[in-house]
């Protein structure tokens, strides 16, 4: 994010992630009153395609921003970003 707005996005990313959570909290306890034990399978078929979604992804670990997305670019086939040009967005 841009200097100027990003308290104000880091504040709404840190809400958004603490209602998700709250509402998967709220949604699992109804879940295992509804379902019973069964509902372990759906959290394993989740687990499972989390991890192949993270086994698919290039590491990332000292990277730089602009390297990250070159690399995340270059892996999923996606085009250079126009906006971008050298360290600096394009006005």
């Amino acid at each position: 994010y841009p200097l100027k707005h990003r308290s104000r996005c880091m504040g709404i990313t840190t809400a958004t992630n603490w209602g998700a959570n709250f509402f998967i909290g709220q949604l699992t306890t109804v879940a295992y009153t509804g379902f019973g034990f069964q509902v372990i399978w759906v959290q394993a078929a989740l687990l499972v395609l989390g991890l192949a979604v993270a086994w698919r992804l290039p590491e990332t670990r000292g990277l730089s921003l602009e390297d990250i997305d070159a690399r995340l670019r270059h892996h999923f086939g996606a085009p250079p970003d126009p906006l971008w040009r050298g360290g600096k967005a394009a006005a």
